[in-house]
């Protein structure tokens, strides 16, 4: 399994960072370099293991049922998923009703995965960052997150970044009543879970 033996080799890479550490002299220390070092080893394993949770998650078979309707003509598409480790790209099926239309991601679904790229925790995250920022700090972070998500072909939806701007503006002037109770549930269970 190409995944185990990647996630052997990372784990390694973290073994090896403490035999260099225990080497180093005490003077000799950076913490800050080091600290960086570890946690770039650290989410290339928390890669790993998501990916295995992702792969895990997908399946093989030729027709699915989702909410009491059947699902076929399975096929393969590349799927890039955002975790708070960092980006997977991995193949994963999906599936379409007879005649078309839209498709069904048995791994997105089985997971919670938000609009097809972010998972749970790392939606979680996003929201809550941007639901707690002022509007300037909020802008400023969504450009951040999208000019280092473009970099590798990804970006952070700017609908779900205007839907928290939505729920940010109903609280702060009083109008969340107004919002459907759909909407607030969402908001609610995101907050709570963050």
């Amino acid at each position: 399994m190409k995944s185990t033996n990647e996630l052997e080799r990372c784990l390694r890479a973290i073994d090896e960072f403490r035999h260099e550490v225990a080497e180093t002299s005490p003077d000799d220390l950076d913490c800050r370099a080091l600290e960086r070092t570890l946690r770039e080893r650290l989410e290339a394993v928390g890669c790993e293991v998501m990916r295995e949770i992702l792969e895990r998650a997908d399946t093989k078979a030729p027709r699915i049922t989702v909410n009491g309707k059947e699902w076929g003509n399975r096929r393969e598409s590349k799927g890039t998923y955002v975790t708070t480790f960092g980006q997977i790209a991995l193949p994963r099926s999906i599936y379409s009703q007879a005649g078309g239309g839209p498709v069904a991601v048995a791994l997105d679904l089985r997971l919670g995965i938000h609009e097809g790229r972010y998972t749970p925790q790392m939606a979680r995250v996003l929201n809550r960052a941007v639901a707690l920022m002022p509007d300037e700090d909020s802008e400023g972070f969504l450009a951040v997150v999208n000019t280092r998500m473009k970099r590798s072909g990804a970006r952070f939806s700017q609908h779900g970044g205007q839907t928290v701007m939505i729920f940010r503006t109903a609280l702060l002037s009083g109008r969340f009543d107004r919002l459907s109770e759909c909407l607030k549930a969402s908001y609610t269970a995101i907050v709570k879970a963050a």
